[in-house]
């Protein structure tokens, strides 16, 4: 397959590409399911692992100019930091 060059004619498509999931039913995959679905939005927040730690990580972002975060998937650090820093005001 060749690499489609800025300002040359478009490429025919190819049939093999377009039915790529014509096999999805065999591919099973685990959909994400929310145990506190029926809490309130800031109950769900609060049993997060990262919430905990919230004001530890308030404090150490404004006493250091890199923070290295890392935790196990699913503990908050892509859904909660952003609110945390928009809730402290740094927006």
């Amino acid at each position: 397959m060749a690499f489609w060059r800025p300002g040359a004619p478009r490429p025919p498509l190819r049939a093999d590409l377009l039915d790529l999931d014509a096999d999805a039913e065999k591919h099973w995959a685990a959909s994400a399911f929310n145990l506190d679905a029926e809490l309130p939005l800031q109950q769900q927040r609060q049993r997060l692992p990262i919430h905990k730690h919230r004001l530890q990580l308030l404090h150490a972002l404004e006493a250091h100019s890199t923070l290295v975060l890392s935790g196990p998937t699913g503990c908050g650090k892509s859904t909660q930091v952003p609110q945390y820093l928009d809730e402290a005001g740094w927006t």
